[in-house]
């Protein structure tokens, strides 16, 4: 039976950590991006702002002729396909890590799957958690991943210098059939707040807790529909980062190209919506009779006719120039989006010691090669973790394996990529070099603007060489 709760505790279950409100706004248009254009107009003025006095029906009109060029979902699936083009492996072949292997999340989604799932949610929002659950009747545990934007909340300890969770808060829609009708499917969504062993103020120990909390309607209270014990010292949860900001925070390392896909956005919807007026042009009259200025209807299918031979109707040309600006600024943007896409795959080259080079050569590796690995090691941690929790045996030197012998894009083909870019006016020769200096092309120690000098200098004394020396005129040297 659920349990009455006050308005005030309703509330807070829902209270959001401040660092989580600071990443929520990313997180939110990174993930409509990737629901494609459906998604972006049902965002409607959160992403394409309303013009002012622009009337309702006009708007609609205008978000309807509004299409999304997806690069953002394009860069994450070409991203996402690489290392998965072969199954994930472990090295151990414990039972109960067969039957993970087999179904991850009791779901039926295999390990391969599962791991590829939490690999691009990490991709979009920058980390990832994952979870253990022991199911009755099930021999081995089952991981779940929970994406950033469903942990809303937390609370830690620091304990010998390591942050320990001691609180989580996250969400979860399910759908379960209508009681009168199974036919129906209803939507619940769920809070699941876990809060592991504490002391009170008496250094008296309280045991921890799962709360389960439903919101049956969006906006509505919430009710806590269950309470079970939780008898750990620590919550039972794993974050992957593939860009560590600070425990529990990161940013979407497609950021950049995210808000590059909403700038298109909106310049698209822009450009569609002028080539409507400029295939036609404005319409304007001279000697139309007053009676008959209200009457004119423009259009293929309609025709004017005056009783005045005089008036006369007219068509004033926007010509090209506008309309090739914006195209052009469109495919400005959709290169900037394929170059900004393919940045995570080029070949990286960082400071490295003598013992980190006899180790291993992560100096040349490209970020999504560590991403890869970042991604192996939470996968890693994660059946340890769920070992643990069932008293499981596990190999000490357990490994979850995911491909990573794809090839980056090597020094050579970045310093090209960035040639056609310049070739193409789409950046500036500064840009060219710092970009370069940045992704190990050319040396830290040039200089954008004394390149440019020394350019032009040879410029200069190249054509100075190609000038035939003038003859003196007949009689001047006499």
């Amino acid at each position: 039976m659920a349990k009455e709760i006050s308005q005030t505790q309703s509330s807070s279950i829902a209270s959001q950590h401040p660092l989580y409100q600071v990443m929520q706004p990313t997180w939110n248009l990174i993930d409509t991006l990737m629901g494609g254009t459906s998604a972006m107009r049902a965002a409607s003025e959160t992403y394409l702002p309303k013009e002012d006095e622009e009337e309702t029906t006009d708007y609609s009109n205008r978000l309807s002729r509004s299409f999304l060029y997806n690069g953002l979902r394009d860069a994450i699936r070409t991203l996402k396909s690489k290392p998965f083009r072969q199954l994930v492996t472990v090295n151990d072949d414990a039972d109960w890590i067969k039957t993970i292997e087999k179904d991850m999340d009791g779901k039926g989604n295999t390990l391969t799957a599962g791991t590829r799932a939490i690999f691009e949610k990490a991709l979009s929002h920058g980390m990832i958690h994952t979870v253990v659950d022991i199911v009755e009747g099930r021999e081995a545990p089952v991981i779940k991943a929970i994406a950033a934007p469903q942990l809303f909340n937390w609370q830690y300890e620091v304990t010998e210098g390591e942050c320990v969770l001691t609180h989580i808060r996250y969400t979860e829609v399910m759908f379960t059939p209508n009681k009168d009708d199974p036919n129906v499917m209803e939507t619940r969504y769920i809070i699941k707040a876990i809060t592991a062993n504490g002391v009170d103020s008496k250094d008296k120990k309280v045991m921890g807790n799962i709360q389960t909390w439903e919101q049956k309607v969006i906006g509505e209270s919430w009710t806590l529909i269950d309470t079970q014990g939780y008898d750990f010292d620590k919550i039972y949860l794993k974050t992957g980062y593939f860009t560590d900001v600070g425990f529990m925070v990161a940013e979407p390392p497609m950021e950049d190209l995210a808000y590059a896909n909403l700038n298109h956005w909106q310049n698209s919807s822009d450009h569609n919506n002028v080539l409507r007026f400029v295939r036609t042009g404005i319409i304007y009259g001279t000697g139309v009779p007053e009676k008959q200025q209200n009457g004119i209807i423009a259009g293929v299918n309609n025709i004017a006719w005056f009783e005045d031979p005089n008036a006369k109707l007219q068509r004033l040309d926007y010509g090209n120039v506008p309309v090739d600006a914006s195209r052009q600024n469109l495919q400005d943007l959709e290169m900037q989006m394929e170059h900004l896409g393919m940045m995570p795959m080029v070949q990286r080259t960082v400071e490295a010691t003598a013992t980190e080079k006899t180790i291993d050569n992560d100096n040349s590796m490209s970020l999504l090669h560590q991403w890869v690995r970042a991604t192996s090691e939470l996968m890693t941690e994660t059946f340890k973790m769920a070992a643990d929790l069932a008293g499981l045996p596990i190999k000490e030197d357990f490994d979850v394996h995911i491909y990573d012998e794809f090839s980056a894009i090597s020094s050579v083909e970045m310093g090209n990529l960035l040639a056609n870019y310049y070739n193409s006016k789409i950046i500036s020769h500064k840009t060219v070099v710092d970009e370069a200096k940045k992704k190990g092309v050319l040396s830290d120690t040039i200089d954008a603007e004394e390149e440019k000098i020394a350019i032009d200098d040879e410029s200069v004394a190249s054509v100075e060489n190609f000038i035939p020396p003038t003859e003196p005129a007949e009689g001047e040297n006499e």
